[in-house]
């Protein structure tokens, strides 16, 4: 595989990163399956194992319970090794989570 070759792999495999949090942003079930292969298994630890399709439905349906989230994928570190590829990604994301029911301001004793 030629440098720009392997440039050109990265970039395919850092674009599905910005793709997911796009889907989990936008609530896009149909765009979140384009990240996963029809027939991956994830594993997520105790978070989720499965489909990636199915991991896609879960996610989605908590995110329709919050008014809005925001994520940002950072220090993408992609390893290219003949047949597979290591990745490395820290995320940041943000939720606001809808109130169930009239909470009081806080009381603060001094």
């Amino acid at each position: 595989m030629t440098e720009l070759e392997k440039l050109v792999e990265k970039d395919a495999i850092r674009d599905q990163y910005y793709v997911y949090a796009r889907a989990l942003d936008r609530i896009d079930n149909p765009l979140g399956k384009t990240v996963f292969a029809e027939d991956a298994q994830v594993d997520y630890g105790p978070t989720y194992k499965g489909t990636g399709y199915g991991f896609i439905d879960m996610m989605l349906k908590m995110h329709r319970k919050m008014v809005s989230t925001h994520h940002v994928m950072t220090n993408i570190l992609i390893k290219l090794n003949e047949g597979e590829a290591r990745r490395q990604v820290a995320r940041c994301q943000a939720h606001r989570r809808r109130r169930q029911h009239h909470d009081p301001a806080p009381r603060f004793r001094a």
